[in-house]
């Protein structure tokens, strides 16, 4: 096995260069964070796979878009956060990872 530790630009810069995702940069650094901060809290590597990260993700721009998009059973985040992770980029929009 070879591995490359990779820094969060990095993990933006392959973000962002996925021709098949259009994250916007906020996006891109938020995911980026994310993934680091998750190998940090389990203490193991993660291997670093854009397409399966394109495809656990979606992408909402606002909380009221990403509320509608699942059901009218949920009122707020918080609800949500229940059932899959969140992630509020600094643009505001919402990242949602599929369940």
């Amino acid at each position: 096995m070879i591995y490359t530790q990779l820094s969060t630009h990095m993990m933006t810069d392959y973000l962002l260069r996925d021709d098949n995702a259009k994250w916007s940069y906020s996006q891109a650094e938020a995911l980026a964070e994310y993934y680091s901060q998750l190998s940090d809290d389990i203490d193991e590597n993660i291997e670093w796979d854009v397409v399966a990260i394109r495809c656990e993700w979606s992408v909402y721009d606002s909380e009221e878009e990403a509320l509608k998009a699942y059901s009218e059973d949920f009122v707020y985040l918080d609800d949500l956060r229940d059932s899959t992770t969140i992630i509020v980029c600094s643009d505001k929009s919402i990242l949602l990872q599929e369940f």
